[in-house]
């Protein structure tokens, strides 16, 4: 499973509005036919990202309502009803941060500092993933597996383009793997900063 610190790469290019909404490109080819020959492969990647990212987004909304109230998760879930989860990633972040810099061991400090940050940075990568995937124009879906995912004005050229991102099955399954990865992150980084804690405790009252 690739490492969670590495942002997967996208392939992405822009490309030229016709007068009817085609593309201007002569590379782009099969547009607009493609997803009618690969609808179930697509159907079942596509399908497989989201339901691993809710379960993602279940594990942030369970360590928040934790942190929130570790008696009980009502509290917490009666607070983060109210957030995005770009809101609850970076409080979820904020938290963390706040709790680490009072460890007195620097090592432990810095050690997990550097995890929330490869944690929250992941979380935002794979929140960005999931807007494109959720808003892409799927009928855009060319043989090249490149898919409209934002309309843009090209000031230099005086028009519209259309940027596409490739998201074949394959991409698909990479960052569904990585949902899966971040998750079991989350679980395991409460336990470890709760062990850094009790350490520090431990050390403080031997002095």
């Amino acid at each position: 499973m690739r490492k969670p610190k590495e942002k997967i790469k996208l392939n992405i290019k822009k490309v030229g509005f016709g007068q009817y909404g085609e593309s201007e490109d002569g590379g782009v080819v099969g547009e607009f036919e493609t997803i009618e020959g690969q609808h179930l492969r697509y159907a079942k990647a596509i399908g497989s990202f989201v339901i691993s990212f809710a379960e993602l987004e279940d594990s942030v909304d369970r360590d928040l309502a934790t942190a929130i109230n570790e008696r009980a998760h009502e509290p917490g879930y009666r607070i983060i009803k109210y957030l995005t989860f770009r809101d609850k990633i970076d409080l979820l972040n904020d938290d963390y941060v706040a709790f680490i810099k009072y460890l007195s061991s620097k090592s432990d400090k810095k050690r997990l500092l550097t995890e929330i940050r490869i944690i929250h940075n992941k979380l935002c990568e794979l929140s960005e993933f999931r807007n494109k995937v959720l808003h892409a124009n799927w009928q855009s879906l060319d043989k090249s597996g490149f898919v409209r995912t934002k309309i843009i004005e090209n000031k230099d050229d005086f028009g519209i383009q259309f940027k596409k991102i490739e998201m074949t099955p394959s991409v698909l399954v990479k960052f569904r793997r990585q949902n899966e990865s971040v998750s079991n992150m989350i679980y395991m980084f409460r336990e470890k900063v709760w062990e850094a804690n009790r350490k520090d405790r431990i050390r403080n009252h031997n002095i």
